[in-house]
């Protein structure tokens, strides 16, 4: 079991980095995911920052960090714990899970549109919900609740 300053050591790094400490905390200790593990995943991150990575190799985010190249694509979400999950599998991105994900993507909106600007050396679109409804990753989770017949908002 880990010690509270190991968690506390990796809550830094996950501010330090722009990701969510309390979101990665929660998700680590709901999967049994150990901090050695997470912060293990931290120093893959940091060792391949170096160079760019394609969007597939998702240790090169650091855990608790929304890839913002997720926005640019339609096949997976990747977690606070970089484990894609298939837009398109319900039992990879159950239904509760993908009502969820919507959820939290329209309340966490202004700060990734924020961010995906600057990542792209953008001005700030005039509506974030906006940028949000228009990214490929949206579009795909709402047809994805359209296809399974779940409500959108």
């Amino acid at each position: 079991m880990a010690s509270l300053d190991e968690w506390a050591e990796i809550r830094l790094a996950t501010l330090l980095s722009g990701g969510n400490p309390d979101e990665l905390e929660e998700r680590a200790r709901q999967r049994g995911v150990s901090a050695e593990v997470v912060r293990e995943g931290f120093r893959r991150a940091i060792a391949l920052v170096e160079t760019e990575q394609p969007f597939e190799v998702y240790e090169a985010t650091p855990p608790g960090k929304v890839d913002l190249r997720v926005f640019d694509q339609d096949e997976v979400w990747i977690d606070v714990l970089r484990q894609p999950h298939k837009i398109a599998d319900p039992d990879d991105l159950t239904d509760e899970y993908l009502i969820n994900l919507i959820r939290f993507l329209r309340v966490e909106v202004d700060g990734l549109c924020r961010n995906y600007a600057r990542s792209r050396d953008r001005a700030m679109p005039r509506s974030s919900i906006e940028w949000l409804e228009g990214t490929v990753l949206m579009r795909a989770l709402r047809a994805e609740c359209e296809r399974r017949g779940l409500p959108a908002r």
